[in-house]
């Protein structure tokens, strides 16, 4: 309750600034067409009270608080503004101070404009996170509660309409869900006995059960709208820069200013009154209202933009080094492919024991979480469950001891001998592009497992996009050298490794990092975690685990590899704006200061110029909203 009463306050003040703007722009503009030059000055000083009252003590008390935080000056733009206005009231020129502090505050709420339109997406993420959960006392009965209260292992009614309230597993025969909100997908999604379900999505069938297997904070949903307000504060290198030299360059100004005076008095022979106006000119015109304006709407603009659309990105940092990359690392099962694992080619090579080997490599299956063993337990639905002591080796395969014989399900490269008519039948499914497995008993091959996936819809629009912008495109696999090979070929990447353990796949980053590479990597399994933190910049597609989404720099909450062109069309336009802004902002203090010490400049001229370049840079910022 407090935070939301805190919220509402800001607000309030907000629109109360903004309607006291308003009212010191009426102000000013009857001071404008009065006759009466006593009453105009007094029009122009309630503008300013009115308009800049926000601006006046921001730039008092906001030093004072910095100054007396850092123990040293920390001067602000807004303490810089309102001693020009007030310097030149001070020379009686009183319609241009109202001016300057009109034309700043404008800016200012184009700012906020810019601020809140990204809050606002944000708090539209924050509404689709489920509020109610139904949890079941008993066969029949329910209880209603709030989603933060469901623990683990509770069994949950979901009704048709209800949103899921936590990630859990599927306990009745069937259900038909929604999962736009995680994958983008607008399509009914037809759900089985012990599936994953996710918070957030909606159930359009029947009612159903499920056991939560985490609570309401820890689900995915939750974690992607955790990661969307952390992209609210981490700032891009250029905005954290412009923050930290921003006390230093108003500094600056403002010793400047005294001897800019003696300059114009002392060498250039102006008269006191003279020297005072030009040194105002000089305090607004060497201001740097549109050097601060350089980043951050450009960037929270930017992140906007791609929220829309399903991309996450975790800072305005990452936009810098998504604009410079020049390689893009693909990991293949469930990012440039479906994960859609399906058992396409199953040959037993000791028929008589056919039946008893289905039950070793279905028990042996059951000890893993990785997709290819879900596709062999959902084909193998007729199999036994034998009591297996399962040793999974990450990388290599699964290995147990039943009735003292050794059983191992292993690539084809990891079986030690391999007769020459099954290196064939292999070498056919792989050139294939199929995935390969041999069930070992005691280090023989007695049976052998193919499985197939298709590959991803933009899948190979996507890398064309990269290529023809010149970046390298490199697959990493742990699929065998043909199907790493026949997926190349498919895709038309550059390069493709195989046999590639979770650990070699850091150790390739590492390498293409050494060699001055700018490397872009997307996956989506535990065993791209440490390869994703390496990277430049690491992706995870929104079906991720949770520790892959805590790594990475950008998520993807629609699986459609179409949005990192998306992505890295938003970085590269935003690279561009804010190089623009950089070069213009300096370029009209520079054109500014030459111009008054050459006598072809005035305040008014200066306040419309300058302040009138500010808003310009905000507005180029603000063209990164459109798609």
């Amino acid at each position: 309750m407090h935070t939301q009463h805190n919220h509402t306050h800001h607000q309030h003040n907000h629109k109360k600034d903004f309607f006291l703007f308003i009212l010191g722009t009426i102000f000013y503009l009857v001071g404008l067409v009065s006759s009466n030059p006593l009453i105009a000055n007094i029009l122009f000083v309630f503008a300013i009270l009115l308009s800049g009252l926000h601006v006046i003590k921001e730039g008092f008390v906001e030093t004072l608080t910095n100054t007396l935080k850092n123990r040293k000056f920390s001067p602000n733009i807004h303490l810089l503004m309102t001693l020009s206005a007030l310097g030149a009231i001070l020379i009686d020129y009183y319609d241009e101070a109202a001016l300057l502090i009109l034309i700043f505050a404008g800016a200012h709420f184009l700012e906020d404009y810019a601020k809140n339109k990204s809050k606002n997406d944000l708090v539209g993420l924050i509404k689709l996170n489920p509020t109610k959960a139904r949890r079941l006392i008993n066969q029949t009965d329910y209880e209603t509660i709030d989603a933060s209260l469901v623990n683990e292992n509770d069994t949950l009614l979901v009704l048709k309409g209800d949103q899921v309230p936590t990630d859990g597993m599927l306990l009745s025969e069937e259900a038909i869900l929604n999962e736009q909100n995680i994958t983008g997908e607008s399509m009914p999604v037809e759900k089985k006995l012990d599936d994953t379900l996710y918070a957030s999505t909606i159930n359009l069938g029947n009612a159903f059960k499920l056991r939560s297997t985490k609570k309401n904070n820890e689900s995915l949903f939750y974690q992607i709208v955790e990661l969307a307000k952390t992209a609210q504060n981490n700032h891009s290198k250029t905005a954290s820069l412009i923050k930290r030299i921003e006390p230093i360059y108003v500094t600056t100004v403002l010793i400047l200013s005294p001897l800019f005076f003696i300059l114009m008095n002392q060498l250039l022979n102006h008269n006191i009154e003279s020297s005072f106006y030009k040194t105002m000119v000089f305090l607004i015109g060497a201001s740097p209202c549109a050097i601060a304006m350089i980043d951050i709407p450009a960037t929270l603009s930017s992140l906007s933009n791609l929220a829309k659309q399903g991309v996450l990105v975790k800072g305005g940092m990452h936009l810098d080094n998504l604009s410079r990359i020049d390689t893009v690392v693909f990991d293949k099962t469930g990012t440039l492919s479906n994960g859609n694992i399906v058992l396409s080619d199953l040959q037993i090579l000791e028929e008589q024991h056919k039946s008893f080997y289905l039950d070793i490599l279905y028990s042996l299956e059951k000890k893993s979480t990785h997709p290819i063993a879900q596709a062999i337990i959902n084909h193998l639905t007729n199999a036994k469950d034998l009591d297996l002591d399962v040793t999974i080796r990450p990388g290599f395969g699964l290995e147990a001891t039943y009735q003292k014989h050794i059983y191992q399900v292993l690539k084809p490269s990891a079986v030690e001998s391999i007769e020459e008519t099954l290196k064939k039948q292999i070498a056919t499914l792989e050139s294939e592009g199929k995935t390969v497995f041999i069930l070992n008993k005691d280090h023989q091959p007695v049976l052998l497992v193919g499985l197939t996936d298709t590959i991803r819809e933009n899948a190979c629009e996507t890398i064309q996009y990269f290529k023809s912008n010149g970046l390298k495109t490199i697959l990493l696999t742990g699929d065998s050298l043909l199907t790493a090979n026949a997926i190349k070929e498919k895709l038309n990447l550059d390069e493709s490794y195989a046999n590639v353990l979770p650990l070699e796949k850091s150790e390739h980053i590492d390498r293409l990092i050494e060699h001055g590479h700018r490397v872009l990597m997307i996956g989506d399994g535990i065993n791209d975690t440490v390869a994703l933190k390496k990277a430049t910049i690491g992706i995870a597609m929104g079906s991720s685990t949770d520790a892959l989404l805590e790594v990475s720099d950008v998520v993807l909450t629609k699986n459609d590899l179409l949005k990192l062109t998306h992505l890295h069309k938003v970085s590269k336009r935003h690279h561009r704006i804010v190089l623009q802004n950089l070069l213009f902002s300096f370029g009209i203090v520079l054109f500014l200061t030459f111009i008054n010490i050459f006598n072809f400049s005035d305040i008014a001229f200066t306040v419309i110029l300058h302040e009138g370049s500010t808003i310009l840079v905000i507005l180029n910022g603000l063209r990164l909203l459109k798609k």
